[in-house]
């Protein structure tokens, strides 16, 4: 079943006990940051993180410089830069996905392999060849990313969970004390 903030909703009145949805619905502004949480917990499990990895064939990015601009995938995409690791970056003249590798060693040659690289730093990519020549064109992304909205998240019965789960803690940490409904409910 897809989540509803309907559904969402009568999930929360049920855990925390309240008398009617209504009053479960001012827990829904938290949606967008728990989206966020469960983009998190999933590019952390190796198991459900194929779920949400970005269409490597529609997650592009321009090198200028032999940089690509993080920022601004992560606004229009939503990757998740802490996990961008976890997920594949392919340049376009290689077949093999690049390897990420500390930024101490970026400007080494890697003589030991005949892959490309890249390296984070701040908000932005850079690619190497393996001999520390600056790669141009563009790459692909196949990374974490977090859905931007309920019907962005995957119909499955395992990520819906997790993110009811990471609903429920939300509202246990943000509802109001003097709520006395939500706070018997709670207990």
């Amino acid at each position: 079943m897809a989540l509803t903030e309907r559904i969402v909703a009568e999930d929360l009145r049920q855990r925390l006990g309240l008398p009617d949805a209504s009053q479960a619905m001012r827990f829904l502004i938290g949606i967008p940051e728990v989206l966020k949480e469960t983009g998190r917990k999933v590019a952390q499990n190796p198991f459900l993180r194929p779920t949400l990895l970005t269409p490597r064939s529609l997650t592009t990015a321009a090198l200028t410089a032999g940089a690509a601009n993080l920022g601004q995938l992560y606004s229009t995409n939503k990757i998740l830069i802490e996990y961008i690791d976890r997920g594949q970056i392919y340049h376009l003249s290689s077949t093999q996905p690049l390897r990420r590798i500390p930024i101490e060693a970026a400007n080494l040659p890697f003589q030991f392999d005949q892959y490309a690289y890249y390296y984070v730093q701040g908000d932005s990519l850079f690619c190497r060849d393996y001999q520390a020549n600056v790669l141009t064109g563009s790459i692909n992304l196949s990374v974490p990313f977090y859905p931007a909205t309920l019907a962005n998240l995957p119909a499955t019965e395992e990520i819906e969970r997790l993110f009811l789960d990471k609903m429920y803690e939300w509202a246990l940490s943000n509802q109001d004390p003097t709520n006395d409904a939500a706070a018997d409910g709670a207990k």
